[in-house]
């Protein structure tokens, strides 16, 4: 059972205005919910281990560097659910939850229930016994699958001032967060990839920029200046590529960006997984709704 995020943040912001290295607090803080969360912790634990020992899953998402870039066939099923979503795009372009505000990320959703309903695939794909054996891994226990949304980035909506995700940002810091993100179309410079920098150097980024502050105590954006005097250029990794690659990112422990369109737009399929003793379900990813497996991880990664 995870503390409420408003305790957190108030604990979090106090010990930094205190000067309490935050490697202290936030492991009380994780020792604290994972005493909280009891046997049900222990057992995602097992069934981990159980799941991912002896495959050639382990250690496909390096815990050091926080990503993995993949290739259109590195995970079972991908074509299809490329196919699939293509599809969704073309017939719910209209419905798309619209952003248009400055303080919101510069991109449509497509997904709701009702595509849920209608396609139980995409849930299947988020749950598969690979996706879930590389989070586990990744986590070291079975983790709750959390989001899946299709991104919608366009040109015409960042030609100003980067704001919000486009700018470099980390994703709650303090939880651990594994992102695998999927080209529906190809992307290229052009379509504004999303870019990270691997937790090794983002640990040197949030030192030099004094970033716990500006997460914690500000809006939790670094402009390109500010990352790139303290690291070098190159470190930036782009997950581009034709439909059907893309990468795995911790945004919770990896300095990332995306949606900086230039001429095309940018289509990606995102799922996002956190630990289950450490985030509170999403309030509208009700994915039990849709699915009901019968194999013990993916009862617990779907587990409200």
């Amino acid at each position: 059972m995870p503390l409420p995020s408003s305790l957190k943040n108030s604990i979090y912001r106090k010990s930094i205005r205190l000067r309490v290295p935050f490697w202290f607090t936030s492991g009380a803080v994780r020792l604290t919910e994972t005493l909280m969360s009891g046997a049900d912790y222990l057992n995602r634990q097992i069934e981990a281990n159980a799941m991912v020992g002896g495959t050639s899953w382990v250690g496909y998402v390096p815990r050091k560097s926080g990503y993995r870039v993949t290739e259109p066939d590195d995970i079972p099923g991908t074509d299809r659910i490329v196919a699939l979503c293509r599809e969704i795009v073309e017939k719910r372009r209209t419905k798309a939850r619209k952003i248009n505000r400055k303080e919101a990320n510069p991109f449509d959703m497509l997904l709701d229930r009702e595509v849920f309903a209608e396609h139980p695939e995409l849930v299947e794909y988020a749950t598969s016994d690979v996706l879930t054996a590389i989070a586990s891994d990744y986590f070291g226990c079975v983790p709750r699958l959390d989001y899946i949304d299709l991104w919608v980035s366009s040109p015409e909506k960042n030609q100003d001032d980067l704001f919000n995700s486009q700018l470099y940002h980390m994703d709650r810091m303090d939880y651990g967060i594994l992102t695998l993100f999927v080209a529906i179309e190809d992307i290229g410079p052009e379509n504004g990839p999303f870019t990270l920098l691997p937790a090794s150097v983002t640990r040197t980024v949030n030192r030099k920029t004094n970033y716990l502050k500006r997460y914690f105590l500000g809006n939790g954006r670094l402009r390109d200046e500010e990352v790139l005097s303290a690291c070098d250029p190159k470190d930036a990794i782009e997950i581009k590529g034709p439909a059907g690659s893309g990468g795995f990112c911790d945004t919770g422990a990896c300095l990332h960006f995306g949606s900086r369109c230039q001429t095309r737009e940018r289509v990606v399929l995102a799922i996002r997984y956190y630990p289950a003793h450490r985030s509170v379900p999403s309030v509208y990813r009700t994915f039990s709704e849709v699915l009901t497996p019968t194999a013990t991880p993916q009862q617990l990664l779907l587990a409200k």
